[in-house]
């Protein structure tokens, strides 16, 4: 009996064991060898799409042909301007809703900001987003990646500023893991206890970051991310499938899909409907197509849409010196001036009106004012070459040579790419009658800008003085080849050259 028992007490103790171990297996739905080519095309996407912004603005920064200059040469290094967000996809009130581009609802969520931000997005959606594939199968998850990225633009419309942009893919992953919170509540007894072992770190982190990224990154769109979760949870639970590894639809998947889009389509209507009300955003709308127009250099069209954002923004200080700056273009100074009054009242120390109104009073020749504006402008800029270099020019014009000198090489010290300061300098050496030393400044200058006309036209007149005709008439003919706006100051010193160089058509 006891020799019988034996071996019936070791299959009993042998048995539980299997069981157990068989518990930790895996099923086949939970199997992470599932391949998920939607998840990995969705990388794809977004990887490629920032390697084009990127390969975009690098070439802009390194002036290729066809390419928009960028003045920021970190630029598509560290970060991407809201100009390049903007022209790439992104979501605003502005553009979206005021500017009817409501495609920006889903191309947002394929633009992102800088390399951090796409790696985090990516590295998220590839070793977590992912499980939402191998759960729900391939077409109900890019369903519902793409219905949670277009909820979560909407409710940023519905909460953010107007002037706002939002880019990125997080409302589309947070709308993923709203979809994993529904089928775990659903399916929660279907999960073994090895899955929550394998994967109870990276709940943990996505949580954690969850609570803690809108405290460290104060332009997080939050909006987006809520709204995303929740989007994201009401698409899967409009989708569920019955048992776990089932992929396919029915038709009361479609009908409760088709009643998401129509309550998404409402807030849209609504976050329309607000904005259109919205004299911030109208103002904000209108501002930026006058930015478009001063762009393409078109300012007589940007003053009715500056007039309209100055009527519903009074104190918009940007909006005046944006103003001013298209009355210069027209030659209209004293409501140049006017503007950039205006701006200083709005800010008083914003230092771009300063040099606005500076400029205005050089065209007027008022350089006793345009010195004051441009010494107020220095205080403010001290590191901005520009503020030396037109002062230098009013004290050309005033026949100040010292003090032109002087704020020339400032200038030049602060930047020597400067090519204008090189130009100045060389005007304050030819009131000396230096012309050696001018012929050099000017010949520094056209290294580095061959197109700068009017320095043409000074160093022929140095040219001219010291008897030089031949290079005289060589840079004449190069510089008439070209238009340039001479002001009075350097017509009447350039008259007597003109008089014995006359042009030949």
């Amino acid at each position: 009996m006891s020799q019988d028992e034996n071996p019936d007490s070791s299959l009993l103790t042998t048995t539980p064991s299997k069981a157990e171990s068989s518990s930790e297996i895996l099923p086949e739905w939970l199997n992470d060898k599932m391949p998920v080519p939607v998840s990995r095309a969705l990388i794809v996407a977004n990887v490629s799409i920032f390697a084009g912004m990127t390969l975009w603005t690098l070439g802009s920064n390194f002036l290729i042909p066809g390419f928009h200059h960028s003045h920021n040469s970190m630029e598509g290094i560290l970060f991407f301007s809201s100009t390049t967000l903007e022209n790439w996809g992104s979501n605003s009130a502005i553009q979206t809703i005021l500017g009817r581009q409501y495609w920006r609802i889903l191309t947002n969520t394929f633009v992102h900001l800088s390399a951090f931000h796409v790696a985090m997005n990516m590295y998220v959606l590839w070793n977590f987003s992912s499980m939402v594939e191998r759960l729900f199968g391939r077409s109900k998850f890019l369903a519902i990646y793409l219905i949670s990225a277009m909820g979560s633009s909407v409710c940023s419309l519905l909460f953010l500023k107007p002037e706002s942009i939002s880019v990125g893919a997080s409302g589309a992953i947070y709308g993923t893991c709203g979809a994993l919170v529904a089928f775990f509540v659903i399916h929660r007894k279907s999960f073994p206890k090895a899955f929550f072992r394998m994967y109870s770190k990276m709940f943990f982190v996505c949580v954690v970051y969850s609570l803690i990224s809108p405290l460290i990154f104060k332009d997080m769109d939050n909006a987006s991310h809520l709204g995303g979760f929740l989007v994201g949870m009401w698409a899967a639970l409009s989708i569920l499938p019955k048992k776990p590894g089932q992929f396919g639809w029915c038709k009361m998947d479609f009908v409760r899909v088709a009643g998401l889009l129509a309550v998404m389509v409402c807030g849209l209507v609504l976050v329309s409907t607000v904005d259109a009300r919205d004299p911030k955003a109208i103002g904000e709308y209108e501002y930026a197509k006058a930015v478009e127009l001063l762009k393409q250099d078109q300012p007589e069209e940007a003053l009715a849409h500056l007039d309209n954002t100055l009527r519903l923004e009074p104190n918009n200080a940007t909006a005046y010196l944006d103003r001013a700056a298209a009355y210069s273009k027209l030659k209209l100074y004293p409501d140049s001036i006017a503007d950039a009054t205006r701006a200083m009242k709005c800010e008083p120390n914003n230092a771009k009106a300063y040099l606005a109104r500076s400029i205005a009073y050089q065209h007027q020749e008022k350089n006793e004012l345009a010195i004051a504006d441009l010494t107020r402008f220095i205080a403010l800029e001290p590191k901005k070459s520009i503020g030396y270099n037109n002062r230098a020019w009013s004290y050309v014009v005033s026949n100040k040579i010292d003090e032109a000198i002087s704020d020339a090489q400032k200038a030049i010290q602060i930047n020597r790419k400067d090519d204008t300061a090189y130009d100045t300098l060389g005007m304050a050496y030819v009131l000396q009658n230096e012309f050696e030393k001018a012929i050099e400044q000017f010949s520094e200058c056209l290294k580095r800008e061959p197109k700068e006309t009017a320095a043409l036209y000074h160093r022929a007149y140095a040219y001219y003085r010291l008897n030089q005709g031949d290079l005289c008439d060589a840079d004449l003919k190069q510089a008439r080849s070209s238009s340039c706006n001479l002001d009075s100051f350097e017509m009447k010193l350039l008259a007597p050259m003109f008089a014995a160089h006359p042009r030949v058509d």
